[in-house]
């Protein structure tokens, strides 16, 4: 069986992606199971090595493929077309910010599973904030709901990370001094544009309000954006756990990116 999810709203596209992976796993429990970049070389013959090998003691399989048309569209239009028909035990989910070329149109077309993720606007955008803040404890205010769709569109990475700051000022008090809510530095420091703020953010935590280099790090990696975002943070990792870099140095050398 092939899924196949497009589309540049990529918020609610990798959210339905955790929800089909979490929903296989608990109809397979115990599987064989990768994940696949065909940005990265050697990376389609991984894939189809892995569609090749079997088990008896995991028979079910599932492959998550993101950026798939990187690869050859003809290579790649024969190692999944004979996954369409759901016959077998393995699922491929292939997630693209991009409809498909013509030689691949046919993951949007039956037998494929496939679910389309535009850019929200008008009532369907409310309705997503409206549902997003319900799921955060959140009761927006029509000024704030209106705020939000003329500050972000169809951005719902951006309103979702002003939800969770909403929903954390009304768990907590506001501190005295704005400027040094740790949770506003933070996402200062992980969204801002530019390095001099960037910068500034990461000197409050650390020297005014002095808070551990580790949780800051640990707190760059709570809700990614992206599979981009995800290397590098990994990247960082490895760098600190080898002793390359201590955790200042990685936060620093992350702020001036």
């Amino acid at each position: 069986m092939i899924v196949f999810l497009y589309g540049p709203d990529s918020y609610r596209r990798l959210s339905k992606e955790r929800e089909v992976i979490e929903a296989y796993r608990k109809k397979h429990g115990s599987l064989s199971s990768a994940r696949f970049n065909f940005s990265e070389a050697g990376d389609l013959d991984k894939f189809k090595e892995f569609l090749a090998n079997s088990s008896m003691f995991e028979p079910d399989k599932l492959a998550v493929v993101e950026e798939p048309f990187e690869a050859q569209d003809a290579e790649l239009r024969d190692t999944l077309k004979p996954y369409l028909d759901g016959g077998g035990k393995t699922t491929i989910l292939v997630s693209s910010d991009d409809k498909p070329p013509v030689k691949l149109s046919f993951l949007t077309k039956k037998p494929s599973h496939y679910q389309e993720f535009p850019l929200l606007e008008g009532k369907d955008l409310e309705t997503f904030i409206n549902k997003e803040a319900a799921a955060r404890g959140v009761k927006l205010r029509t000024d704030v709901l209106g705020g939000l769709v003329k500050a972000y569109g169809g951005d719902a990475w951006s309103i979702v990370t002003e939800l969770d700051k909403l929903a954390l000022m009304s768990k907590q008090e506001i501190e005295a001094k704005p400027t040094l809510n740790y949770y506003e530095l933070l996402n200062g420091l992980k969204y801002g544009r530019d390095p001099r703020a960037k910068v500034t953010a990461l000197e409050l935590i650390l020297s005014d309000r002095r808070d551990e280099p580790r949780r800051v790090f640990n707190g760059l990696a709570y809700r990614l954006r992206d599979f981009r975002e995800a290397t590098i943070l990994a990247d960082y990792d490895v760098a600190i756990k080898s002793g390359r870099l201590d955790y200042e140095e990685a936060l620093l050398d992350f702020a001036l990116r």
